[in-house]
């Protein structure tokens, strides 16, 4: 990566992860970054709902803690089509709304909302 690209890099991830906690309301984000078979860095960002806990704690009754490796494989396995009864394009809008930056309402949450 270039370094304006990775001085910009971490504030970029804090935004769009805010962004999803607020939209989605996840247990917690994991942030994957994959570069195998194309050598171009790019990232994965996934929430990990209490609905998603509970079905992989369902489908994985001996455990008693989440591997986010072992969860993120799972559930890349398991869920391959779209989940009934949950909108992505409701969802991506959500975010997108979060993360536009011509509301002064949205641009005060961020500054509140990035960790340090």
């Amino acid at each position: 990566m270039n370094p304006a690209a990775l001085a910009s890099l971490g504030l970029t991830l804090a935004m769009v992860i805010a962004a999803i906690e607020a939209a989605v309301q996840p247990m917690r984000v994991y942030c994957a970054l994959f570069s195998e078979q194309t050598c171009v860095v790019h990232f994965h960002l996934f929430p990990r709902t209490e609905w998603l806990t509970a079905k992989y704690f369902a489908a994985h009754s001996d455990e008693t803690e989440i591997s986010s490796p072992q969860l993120i494989d799972w559930a890349r396995r398991t869920f391959q089509t779209a989940i009934g009864g949950m909108d992505r394009d409701e969802t991506l809008q959500k975010i997108q709304g979060w993360l536009a930056p011509s509301a002064n309402e949205n641009s005060a949450r961020r500054k509140t909302s990035l960790p340090l």
